[in-house]
């Protein structure tokens, strides 16, 4: 068993608490429609900042900068903004941007663009 265990298990306390938030539809309604909203929201600012992105049925984005990532990342965490730099996945302009909510998301689209205009 210990061949094809995962490193990380998960207590039998996480497990019924998972179940439990599986049922919990109302909350899943909500977070899809947030997570809706976002992307709509996230869509419109990518393209007026005229920024190359990925489609996604995720809560994150794929995103093309004009600048390197881990330059975008550090210049990000500055301001209290985390995104995820891509450079270790082969793309060195590219950064992972989550979806969050719409106060989240507006935080995101005012640190990038400054950090992508200087």
């Amino acid at each position: 068993m210990d061949l094809v265990k995962l490193p990380f298990n998960v207590n039998r306390l996480a497990q019924v608490a998972a179940l439990s938030a599986l049922e919990d539809v109302g909350f899943e309604q909500e977070t899809l429609k947030t997570n809706r909203e976002g992307k709509a929201f996230l869509y419109k600012e990518f393209d007026r900042l005229k920024l190359a992105y990925l489609k996604t049925e995720a809560n994150f984005i794929f995103v093309k900068t004009n600048k390197k990532a881990d330059e975008v990342f550090l210049e990000m965490m500055r301001t209290g903004v985390i995104i995820r730099p891509l450079t270790s996945f082969g793309f060195p302009n590219a950064i992972r941007a989550s979806i969050g909510t719409k106060e989240q998301n507006e935080r995101l689209v005012s640190a990038l663009e400054a950090v992508l205009l200087q």
